[in-house]
């Protein structure tokens, strides 16, 4: 059976909003879930789990929530990348 984090990282909007929390600064989450292609409330429901996890934590000014990763988040950023450029090469290389 799977844990909770083997659960998150299976799904593509998870991923998604940590990469790009990742890339951005400044970023909020009605900013990621319009990268992302999702809506504001899965948005929110991703970042919940994500922070319940540790992975991201949340900088409050004035009336915005800004997003930022965690040691920890920014380690499974890198990674996720890491597989990803693997999974793409392992692509590369069969055509």
């Amino acid at each position: 059976m799977l844990g909770e984090l083997e659960r998150l990282f299976l799904r593509e909007k998870p991923v998604l909003a940590l990469i790009a929390l990742d890339e951005m600064e400044n970023a909020y989450a009605a900013l990621i879930a319009k990268r992302i292609d999702s809506t504001l409330p899965h948005t929110c429901s991703i970042f919940h789990e994500l922070q319940a996890q540790g992975l991201i934590r949340s900088r409050p000014e004035g009336r915005i929530n800004y997003l930022e990763l965690t040691a920890r988040g920014k380690s499974i950023v890198k990674a996720l990348r890491d597989l990803s450029e693997l999974l793409s090469r392992q692509n590369a290389m069969r055509m």
